[in-house]
């Protein structure tokens, strides 16, 4: 039974005028989900962007003072066993020190 009346009219363009605005709702849902989708993803790329370029600023830092270091490491080692190399050995002093040190009755 259809009623034509004013009414039945006004309700249901008030029906229509809901669910229009029902799926401007889901619409804009929808998008606002992709545009935080996007954002999302764009701050997770620039993050990644910017922490890749500092891991490998300081992984080079980091092995150029490993480098220098093992030859710092290697000058002195070597400088080292110059001098242990230009000293003769005296090995009665030696034992005479041993003795006096270990043997004496101070």
């Amino acid at each position: 039974m259809t009623e034509n009346n004013p009414e039945s009219e006004i309700i249901n363009h008030l029906l229509e005028v809901e669910k229009n605005a029902s799926v401007l709702i889901d619409d804009a849902l929808k998008e606002a989900e992709n545009n935080k989708a996007k954002a999302v993803s764009e701050f997770n790329r620039a993050y990644k962007e910017k922490f890749d370029k500092l891991i490998a600023k300081k992984s080079m830092y980091y092995d150029n003072l490993i480098s220098e270091t093992k030859e710092n490491h290697q000058k002195e080692l070597d400088e080292y066993k110059k001098i242990l190399s230009s000293k003769s050995l005296n090995i009665d002093a030696f034992n005479k020190k041993v003795e006096s040190l270990l043997f004496s009755n101070n």
